[in-house]
């Protein structure tokens, strides 16, 4: 999976879902906000325009992204949403519940395939 791009991923993961997509039109500042309407508290695959991902953990009003560090580090790092270089730099994303999607949990549980979606974006 991890060779295809963040849209295609998180497709993969949504299996019978559809991915949402939040656009950022002005400031950032709306990105948390965005999430609390749009999201259940729960653990999200996040695809970033269209060439990096990441996780988002939402419980009890915090938001965290987490992701592979791009430094010479090779560290997970986790940051409030608000506070991370990574995710402030992006206006486009693509989001798929993890926690909360019955289908890819019992799939997981039942050690079931998982169909790839293939694609570059």
């Amino acid at each position: 999976m991890a060779q295809q791009g963040p849209v295609a991923e998180a497709k993969s993961l949504a299996i019978d879902k559809v991915p949402l997509q939040i656009e950022i039109e002005e400031s950032f500042d709306q990105f948390a906000l965005l999430i609390a309407e749009k999201c259940e508290e729960g653990l999200y695959f996040i695809g970033l325009g269209h060439s990096h991902v990441g996780y988002l953990f939402y419980r009890e009003q915090e938001i965290y992204f987490i992701q592979a560090s791009y430094g010479k580090s090779m560290n997970v790092v986790i940051d409030y949403v608000n506070e991370s270089d990574i995710l402030t730099t992006f206006s486009n994303f693509t989001l798929t519940p993890i926690t909360t999607n019955h289908t890819l949990i019992k799939q997981w549980l039942e050690g079931e395939e998982l169909v790839i979606q293939k694609g570059r974006d």
